[in-house]
């Protein structure tokens, strides 16, 4: 093999260029991740069950410490649970301590004052909908 004296100029103006573009990308998967988890919240905090189910599919998974719930019909059992108390008076008490969205990744954390509970939800979106979303609640402090 013979050596190109020019390979490490072509490979840091591939660096330069590649990088920003790479960063962008990221960035534009985060925003849609981020769009895509704000109208999740939007459906919730309207209490719109069917909205709330549009941002999931049959393969969905919802993993929580007391199970999994695999599918719409298992999600749509919690999410109507979940939200048969959350009255306009409690989502007042909401306040979101934490949001960052990296790529298809969300991380949400926020405490509902009315309940005393604080929620950790981990999300990964594919396709425009949440296909796992890991959530955690406990006492807030």
């Amino acid at each position: 093999m013979t050596w190109c004296p020019r390979l490490p100029i072509v490979v840091s103006a591939f660096l330069l260029i590649a990088g920003p573009i790479a960063t962008a990308a990221a960035d534009d998967r985060s925003e849609a991740t981020q769009a895509v988890w704000s109208r999740h919240v939007a459906a919730a905090m309207a209490r719109d069950v069917d909205a709330v189910m549009e941002d999931f599919t049959e393969d969905s998974v919802i993993v929580t410490t007391r199970g999994v719930l695999v599918g719409k019909d298992a999600i749509r059992g919690f999410v109507e649970k979940f939200l048969a108390d959350f009255s306009p008076e409690v989502t007042k008490t909401i306040v979101v301590n934490a949001e960052t969205a990296h790529e298809n990744f969300i991380v949400s954390n926020f405490t509902i004052g009315a309940w005393r509970r604080t929620v950790h939800d981990t999300a990964v979106i594919e396709d425009g909908k949440i296909a796992i979303l890991a959530t955690v609640d406990y006492p807030a402090e």
